[in-house]
């Protein structure tokens, strides 16, 4: 069939990945690793600075360290707005 004779590429991206047994042999994972502490830090600094928030550096390093385990979107996603400084 015409289908038959295209390669294709399909990409998921899931926090958890569940292979079945028979597509394992055709099948690619990558782990990408969540960001790190300096990673985090840059990432809410740079989103401070955009919202022109200016946080102690205290409170900043309680920020950054209650962010890991965030992807870099969860973090990004992250209001800023309501919060007394």
């Amino acid at each position: 069939s015409r289908l038959s004779r295209r390669q294709w590429s399909l990409v998921f991206l899931s926090p958890r990945a569940v292979i079945p047994g028979d597509l394992e042999k055709e099948i690619v994972s990558v782990d990408l690793p969540l960001p790190g502490l300096t990673e985090v830090a840059r990432i809410l600094h740079r989103m401070l600075k955009g919202e022109k928030i200016d946080m102690e550096l205290p409170l900043f390093e309680r920020f950054v360290k209650a962010s890991l385990g965030l992807t870099e979107e969860e973090i990004k996603d992250l209001q800023f707005g309501d919060l007394d400084f």
